[in-house]
């Protein structure tokens, strides 16, 4: 995420995911610097590192049952924000459930929906919570406690 917000900013871009990067390096830049000269510090405080691969942080649910969530809406971010979709959080949870499953978590589930995430004033965003069926996931953790 990091270095995709850089890339934004150094093409002078003015739309609002530039804006939010310029958030985003400054402060990640304040707090633990940038990942050039400190990926341990990125390793150290995330979930998951897509640069390195990195998922030592969730080695202690590796037998825990996760569900992964994502509706990728290529054409919504590309035609919304100009973005692709490798620069999106999509792309990223496809990675980690990827990971995940090349190292034995074999309890993680990656679920891609499409058309459903819309805000509740009707407006058009993948990001929304409406993408998850309540009622699946309500019974999924029923079945998984």
């Amino acid at each position: 995420m990091y270095r995709r917000c850089k890339e934004k900013i150094a093409n002078n871009s003015q739309d609002a995911i530039a804006k939010e990067c310029n958030a985003i390096v400054n402060y990640f830049n304040h707090k633990i610097g940038d990942p050039k000269n400190s990926i341990e510090l990125y390793e150290k405080f995330s979930v998951y590192t897509l640069e390195t691969n990195n998922i030592q942080n969730l080695n202690s649910l590796q037998l825990t049952n996760i569900r992964l969530y994502t509706e990728p809406a290529i054409e919504w971010w590309k035609e919304k924000f100009n973005v692709d979709y490798d620069e999106t959080n999509a792309y990223q949870i496809k990675k980690l459930y990827e990971i995940l499953s090349e190292n034995d978590y074999k309890k993680v589930e990656f679920i891609t929906t499409k058309d459903k995430g819309y805000r509740a004033n009707g407006d058009r965003n993948p990001h929304s919570w409406s993408i998850i069926d309540k009622v699946d996931l309500l019974y999924w953790i029923l079945k998984k406690n």
